[in-house]
C-alpha cells in the first residue's frame, strides 16, 4: 500500500493525539461480512487494520508483525525469536487476565 494517492492524511486538532492517514480504497470482503474495516497508518509508519463489529459484546486485538528470523542482524541471530518471547511475557498481575493465541 505504498501508493500515497490511496491515503487521506488527517491532522490532529486536539492536544497530543498524533496525526494519521486513512486508506481510502474500498476493502474487498465477502457479502456476508457486515463488519466495517478501516486501514490506518500512524506517523511512525505502523499500519493497522481496524475492524468494527456492532454485534460483538467484547473487544479484541490482534497483531501481525511482518518480520522474522530473516530480518535478524548478522551479529544477533535469534533476535526475532527472543523478541517474540518477550512480547508474550505479561507481568504476573496480568497473567490471569491476558489471553494470547499464536498461530
Amino acid at each position: 500500500m505504498k501508493d500515497e494517492s490511496l491515503w487521506r492524511h488527517l491532522m490532529s486538532t486536539s492536544g497530543p493525539v498524533p496525526s494519521l492517514s486513512v486508506f481510502t480504497k474500498s476493502i474487498e470482503k465477502p457479502l456476508q461480512d457486515d463488519r466495517e474495516y478501516r486501514i490506518i497508518r500512524l506517523e511512525n509508519g505502523l499500519e493497522a487494520t481496524l475492524v468494527s463489529d456492532s454485534k460483538a459484546d467484547k473487544a479484541a486485538a490482534s497483531l501481525d508483525v511482518a518480520v522474522g528470523h530473516l530480518s535478524d542482524p548478522d551479529d544477533m541471530p535469534g533476535l526475532a525469536h527472543f523478541c517474540e518471547h518477550l512480547l508474550f511475557m505479561a507481568p504476573k498481575r496480568f497473567r490471569k487476565k491476558t489471553s494470547t493465541k499464536t498461530t
